[in-house]
């Protein structure tokens, strides 16, 4: 059994070290409106069979032709990514029979890639906290750089839909010929926890550049192959196992987790881990063995005799030629030109620009909350508050309505009002919680300023007030009771909380609490 299989190096209760290796492919589907070598829609929700064309369906005497849009897409990618782009590339055809590919053969990118020697920073959470990572709540403590080893294109296959009710398989073709961008990393995670980080960060890249939509579950629009493996510190590689079509972060990270130790728990009995596929069982959380895994000879990889190489340029080699020529090579300089500021970059800007920290940044982002959180920031003066009650207060209560940052019902300003209130002591925490959810729990039609003003629900500051507050509590007869047992439990907590009680919370806290602490000390 391994105890600790998020850590660098796995130890089993037997004291034996096991050091795991997993690398990963990720298939994106570029976000296109049609496919990559053919004039077909791309069409998620369509009809079964209504998006395909003769050249997807591969009808005889059918040819290929390159969409444009898909080679930006991955240039695009590979700039983001640091991938070194290969100014000629190749397409090649990837020979296996599967009942959704009808061509028998894949179009993909095996002798040249588009792209190779890459890298991305990727964030890692505690194992503890996996599940905020994907649902956007917290962000990780520490940092990885991932080694990418390519970035090539390639076609979708088709899909099989197993009818269990007749006995049967379907295929649907609507999918067949989408491009994909496939982006494989070294070995260089060794959980599940770093490779979900990683894929999470690679997703939050391609749905800034707009070049896949990232959705997982819905479209499918990600999916990623893990290559495991184990071995014990200063050994050679193990014999690796693939993990096809995980469509879904929980599922890559229970997977990983799951095959690593199956593999150490395999070997430490006597066996041995077989070169093979496996795919992942989300109902029983285990990997479960499909079929030997095929080697390169097996798909009799060779050169695509209907498609040219894939050329690209800079507009320094072509001056005279437009930025748009749809017949010209697609220009680098160009797409250069055109790209976005990347997520790491928007996270360092907001941190900078208003002192909050990584994980606020983090979370901000991934709600699509930014925007927001200007207009909140456009006259507050305090922004770490701002960003703490944002990412946790208002959104979870956002969360609960299903609601998000653009449909709050509070405005950015109106909110950015409430903390530069807080922060003047001008009203509590705790009424400032309660104006928030009544707007959007209750959903009532009112500023947060107007139900602080009608409610008069303004903090009590003054002292002498406060006191008499404090006496009026300390005279009363569960108190002095309270306070004769105090050696016992120190009842300071109730008392305050007596005084918030008494004034529906309008009461200040810390002065409370310093008055209550002076009298029951010199009781």
């Amino acid at each position: 059994m391994v105890t600790r299989p998020w850590t660098r190096y796995c130890s089993s209760s037997h004291g034996h070290h096991w050091e795991a290796k997993v690398g990963l492919e990720v298939h994106a589907q570029i976000n296109t409106s049609s496919k990559l070598f053919s004039p077909s829609p791309v069409q998620f929700y369509a009809p079964p069979n209504t998006s395909v064309s003769h050249i997807d369906a591969a009808f005889p005497g059918t040819l290929p032709v390159l969409n444009r849009q898909c080679v930006k897409a991955g240039v695009a990618t590979a700039l983001a990514l640091s991938f070194k782009l290969n100014r000629q590339s190749y397409f090649d055809r990837k020979h296996y029979f599967y009942s959704d590919l009808p061509a028998g053969y894949q179009i993909t990118q095996q002798r040249v890639p588009l792209g190779i020697d890459g890298k991305l920073t990727s964030y890692v959470l505690s194992p503890r906290k996996v599940n905020h990572l994907i649902d956007g709540s917290h962000m990780p403590r520490k940092t990885i750089c991932v080694r990418l080893k390519q970035i090539h294109l390639e076609q979708d296959s088709g899909r099989s839909i197993y009818d269990t009710y007749g006995r049967q398989t379907l295929i649907d073709l609507n999918r067949a010929g989408i491009g994909l961008m496939e982006i494989v990393t070294e070995s260089d995670f060794a959980c599940g926890q770093e490779a979900v980080g990683f894929v999470k960060e690679l997703q939050a890249v391609l749905q800034s550049l707009g070049t896949c939509t990232g959705h997982f579950e819905a479209e499918g629009a990600i999916r990623v192959d893990a290559n495991i493996s184990i071995n014990r510190p200063g050994d050679s590689l193990g014999t690796r196992t693939e993990i096809k079509n995980i469509s879904g972060l929980r599922s890559l990270g229970k997977a990983i987790d799951y095959e690593i130790l199956r593999q150490i728990d395999h070997v430490q009995s006597g066996g041995k881990v077989i070169f093979e596929t496996r795919g992942f069982d989300e109902k029983s959380g285990s990997t479960l063995r499909m079929r030997d895994k095929e080697g390169r000879k097996d798909y009799r990889y060779m050169p695509e005799p209907d498609l040219p190489p894939l050329v690209l340029m800079y507009k320094e080699d072509r001056p005279d030629v437009p930025t748009d020529d749809p017949w010209e090579p697609v220009n680098i300089a160009t797409v250069l030109k055109s790209m976005p500021k990347l997520p790491a970059e928007i996270r360092m800007n907001l941190m900078n620009s208003y002192g909050i920290s990584l994980d606020e940044a983090f979370i901000l982002h991934e709600e699509d909350g930014i925007e927001y959180f200007k207009n909140v920031m456009s006259d507050c003066r305090y922004g770490s508050t701002a960003a703490s009650w944002a990412t946790t207060e208002l959104l979870g209560l956002l969360r609960r309505k299903s609601l998000s940052f653009n449909l709050c019902p509070i405005s950015g300003t109106e909110f950015g009002n409430v903390m530069n209130m807080i922060g003047d002591g001008e009203i509590s925490t705790v009424t400032a919680k309660k104006v928030i959810r009544m707007i959007i729990l209750d959903e009532l039609q009112m500023t947060p300023t107007e139900i602080i003003a009608k409610e008069n629900l303004t903090q009590i500051n003054d002292i002498e007030v406060l006191t008499k507050l404090c006496d009026e509590i300390l005279n009363s007869s569960s108190a002095k009771a309270l306070l004769i047992n105090r050696a016992k439990k120190n009842p300071i907590g109730y008392l305050i909380g007596e005084v918030l009680k008494l004034t529906k919370g309008r009461a200040n806290p810390t002065l409370v609490n310093q008055i209550i602490t002076e009298k029951v000390e010199q009781l």
